[in-house]
């Protein structure tokens, strides 16, 4: 069904994030898809916003081709080559090498998922398996990572501009406060007042995304402070952050 695409495409999307090294907080600008049978693309725009939001993504867009997102890295599987093939082995590591990367891509989503090598003009070529005779290994094009599966190559962009990384910050001091709420055992409902002492980085994140900030927190005020003696101590990414909060008392 619908949802088994989707599903498919959202792991593989958490699986080339997670090689990205890039904490799933962070949002990254976009996903790219592409997809064998390309009537999918309109079941995974039918969910685009639920994609978008698993991946902690601001886009999703198509590859017209896997060719641009990724190629594949091959090695021969010596243990199942070497006896079959012998002294040829070194003919084929040389064949392998300058192999068009389309036709491995072509072989790779293909239902067979064989490769052909011409080994001898004048003999039938070598037919080789994939994941069984070669390991395959999927390389991102571009600054990206990847992950595929037989049906879609899915790639995360890990480009990271100055509005992502303060976006970052700042999911990350709402997760701080909403941890220090409970520590203080408020209600869910409590309004709360904030004050902070940070550098120049996390500053930022609290200027440009504070309505963010507040409006996750229940936060009516929000003052940063030069100096500020009693409050946790935190650190975000390498950056350090004193909050000191409180109820804000009703007028």
């Amino acid at each position: 069904g619908k949802m088994d695409v989707v599903l498919q495409v959202v792991r593989l999307g958490r699986s080339a994030r997670s090689a990205s090294n890039f904490r799933l907080r962070q949002p990254l600008s976009e996903v790219i898809v592409w997809s064998k049978n390309k009537k999918l693309e309109n079941v995974l725009n039918e969910f685009k916003n639920e994609i978008q939001t698993e991946l902690n993504v601001k886009g999703l867009r198509f590859a017209k081709n896997p060719e641009k997102l990724l190629e594949f890295k091959l090695k021969l599987n010596y243990q199942i080559l070497g006896p079959k093939l012998r002294e040829k082995i070194t003919l084929l590591e040389e064949k392998i090498k300058d192999i068009d990367q389309k036709i491995v891509i072509d072989a790779y989503y293909k239902k067979d998922q064989v490769l052909e090598v011409v080994m001898d003009p004048r003999k039938k070529p070598l037919k080789l398996i994939l994941h069984d005779d070669l390991i395959l290994e999927a390389i991102p094009l571009g600054e990206r990572s990847i992950a595929v599966s037989e049906k879609f190559a899915v790639a995360i962009d890990t480009k990271i501009t100055e509005d992502l990384l303060l976006e970052g910050f700042a999911r990350d001091i709402v997760r701080h406060i909403q941890n220090l709420r409970k520590k203080e055992g408020l209600q869910v409902t409590d309004k709360i007042t904030i004050s902070y002492k940070t550098k120049e980085k996390l500053e930022h994140a609290f200027t440009r995304f504070s309505d963010y900030i507040c409006t996750e927190t229940l936060t009516t005020n929000l003052t940063r402070k030069e100096k500020l003696t009693k409050g946790e101590r935190l650190t975000i990414q390498g950056e350090e952050l004193v909050l000191s909060l409180s109820k804000t008392k009703q007028k």
